[in-house]
């Protein structure tokens, strides 16, 4: 059966209305866990009558909702589901993000700031409340690469850390935030060099963008464009570098290929963020390619609480 027969698009649009029920779903159940009033969040996205709301969190947190800062509203209930706490701006206290109404930014409790309208809730949770980046060491003084940087979350996560970060970022929308968040984080911004490559091979290569985190050379959908993908031996040389603490990947099907690259050698630990359902590789094959590469100490688990196979998606951590 085709793709174009007519019973094959009735199915495929069944599954995806089904699809997008559960994601409604999913987030009525967020709303109504992180927020005291959920229906000051629904009125406002309705337009009725055009009136302001005060959305009431959990922890007594106060945000003002309309119909032009609706979506800002609506990260900042995801990101109260994932286990932040709010406190107005220059309300500093311990575990709490603080948040500006007025200029629209956040601040997560190590300090750092984001643009809200540039954030993933879901994305920022694993970097700050997950903490699934972590190197389990010290990283002041040391290098770490990014791959696969998105808005500078992970960039500013490690800098604030005290690491000197090379970031790569190829999406162009992706990219432009992360500059605007570097800018909003100008002392840590010294620590960050940016680069709009991929990584992967030496080649210029076909990028889905426009996808948010999903971005990447095999995924599907979004905008395809060319975009310069540098190899791991060629971000030590073009940067002087002769040897990195830690490589983060998050490439959405590349890890594959940058596990077999030799210049790997140089690196003493990663963690790779892995896609086995985008290639025609497996978890087993990326262990297997690190064990050896010589990395000892490898583990593989989940990264955050939402149904998935290990075999398909998940994390791995490698140290020497």
């Amino acid at each position: 059966m085709t793709a174009a027969s007519p019973y094959y698009d009735l199915a495929a649009n069944r599954r995806n209305f089904a699809s997008d029920k559960l994601r409604i779903l999913a987030r009525a159940i967020e709303i109504a866990q992180a927020v005291r009033n959920p229906s000051a969040l629904i009125i406002p996205r309705l337009r009725v009558f055009g009136k302001q709301r005060t959305l009431h969190f959990d922890n007594g947190f106060e945000f003002e909702v309309n119909p032009q800062n609706w979506t800002l509203a609506a990260g900042l209930v995801r990101l109260a589901f994932y286990g932040a706490d709010f406190t107005p701006d220059g309300d500093a206290l311990p575990l709490h993000w603080q948040v500006s109404s007025q200029d629209g930014l956040v601040r997560t409790p190590e300090g750092i700031t984001f643009d809200l309208a540039t954030i993933d809730p879901f994305i920022l949770a694993e970097t700050f409340i997950y903490n699934i980046h972590s190197a389990h060491a010290d990283l002041r003084g040391k290098v770490v690469v990014d791959g696969g940087a998105f808005i500078g979350d992970t960039a500013l996560y490690f800098a604030q850390q005290g690491a000197t970060v090379y970031a790569y970022e190829p999406d162009p929308a992706n990219f432009a935030a992360l500059e605007n968040n570097l800018r909003l984080n100008p002392k840590l911004a010294a620590q960050i060099r940016a680069f709009p490559f991929a990584l992967g091979a030496d080649a210029t290569v076909e990028f889905h963008s426009r996808l948010g985190g999903g971005g990447g050379l095999f995924s599907k959908g979004g905008q395809v464009i060319p975009v310069r993908s540098v190899s791991l031996d060629t971000i030590l040389r073009e940067n002087g570098l002769s040897w990195v603490s830690f490589l983060k990947i998050d490439c959405k099907g590349t890890e594959f290929d940058l596990v077999r690259q030799a210049a790997l050698g140089r690196i003493s630990a990663l963690g790779i963020e892995y896609s086995a359902d985008l290639r025609r590789g497996t978890v087993t094959d990326l262990v297997e390619a690190l064990h050896r590469q010589g990395f000892i100490r490898i583990s593989v688990y989940k990264h955050h609480w939402m149904y998935f196979s290990l075999l398909r998606h998940g994390m791995i951590r490698a140290e020497r």
